[in-house]
C-alpha cells in the first residue's frame, strides 16, 4: 500500500514536468496530437500525487477505525478508498501507454532500412497515400484494402509525395520481419539490403512480400494476400497525417 503511495510521490511530479515540456513542444510545432498527449501525462502526474494521498489518509482512517474497534464498515470504506485509487490510476496508467502509440521515439540510422521509425512501444511505423474513399473504408473495417501492389513506405516525405490522404499505420513489433521470411528482393538496393532474400521472378501477390528500394528509402509491397493478411492482423493503430 505504502509503495504505492510513495509510487505516487515520486512519479507524480515526474509526469507532470514530461507532460508540460510536451506540451510546450506541442504548441512550438503547432501539433495538437503532442498538446493532447502532454496534457494527458500532466494530469497522470497530477493523479499519482493526489493518489498517493489517497492511500495514505485510507491507510491511516482504516489503522485509527480497527484500534478504536470500530466495526467492519469502517475498515470497509478505507479499503475501497484504496481499489478505487488504484482503479483510477490503473486507467490513467492505460491512457498515458496509449498516448504513446505511433509517436515516433527512435529513428533508424540506416536510411534503407524498411522500419525507419519506431514507438516508445517498439511500434513499428509506416506511411501510405490512398484514395479518400479508400481511407473510409479503412476507418470502417479497420483493415487496409489491396491495390495491385499494396506498397507502404517507412517514411512519411515519401508517402505524402504521392495523390490523396497520407496515412500513419502502426503495427505490432516484428511485423516487418515476418514480411521479409516471405520476402523477395526486387532490384539491387534491396539486395543489398538484404543479401539473403530471394531475388526470384514471377507470381508474387498472394504468396510473398516484395522489398523494393527506391527513392532512397525501401518499400514494402504487400500484394493481395499472404503478406497483407499479416500486416492487416498486426495494425495497431491507423490515423490521418495529411
Amino acid at each position: 500500500m505504502f509503495n504505492d503511495a510513495a509510487s505516487g510521490f515520486l512519479n507524480g511530479p515526474n509526469n507532470v514536468y514530461a507532460g508540460t515540456r510536451t506540451i510546450v513542444e506541442g504548441a512550438r510545432n503547432n501539433d495538437s496530437y503532442l498538446i493532447a498527449t502532454g496534457l494527458t501525462r500532466a494530469t497522470v502526474g497530477v493523479l499519482d500525487m493526489a493518489g498517493g494521498s489517497a492511500v495514505v489518509k485510507s491507510a491511516f482512517s482504516v489503522n485509527k477505525s480497527v484500534n478504536a474497534g470500530a466495526n467492519s464498515r469502517g475498515y470497509t470504506s478505507g479499503a475501497e478508498n484504496v481499489a478505487q485509487y488504484e482503479l483510477l490510476k490503473a486507467e490513467y496508467r492505460a491512457l498515458d501507454v496509449n498516448s504513446q502509440i505511433g509517436i515516433p521515439a527512435t529513428r533508424s540510422t540506416n536510411p534503407m532500412s524498411p522500419v525507419l521509425e519506431r514507438d516508445a512501444l517498439g511500434n513499428e511505423i509506416y506511411y501510405r497515400s490512398m484514395s479518400s474513399r479508400a481511407y473510409e473504408e479503412f476507418q470502417r473495417t479497420g483493415k487496409m484494402a489491396a491495390t495491385t501492389e499494396t506498397s507502404i513506405s517507412p517514411s512519411f516525405l515519401y508517402a505524402a509525395g504521392y495523390r490523396g490522404t497520407t496515412i500513419q499505420i502502426t503495427v505490432e513489433p516484428g511485423t516487418s520481419s515476418l514480411l521479409q521470411d516471405i520476402g523477395i528482393a526486387t532490384n539491387k538496393p534491396a539486395y543489398l539490403e538484404f543479401p539473403s532474400m530471394s531475388t526470384r521472378n514471377g507470381e508474387w501477390m498472394f504468396t510473398n512480400a516484395r522489398f523494393k528500394g527506391e527513392g532512397g528509402q525501401m518499400s514494402t509491397q504487400l500484394g493481395q494476400g499472404a503478406a497483407l493478411d499479416i500486416f492487416n492482423k498486426n495494425i495497431v493503430q491507423q490515423k490521418r497525417v495529411k
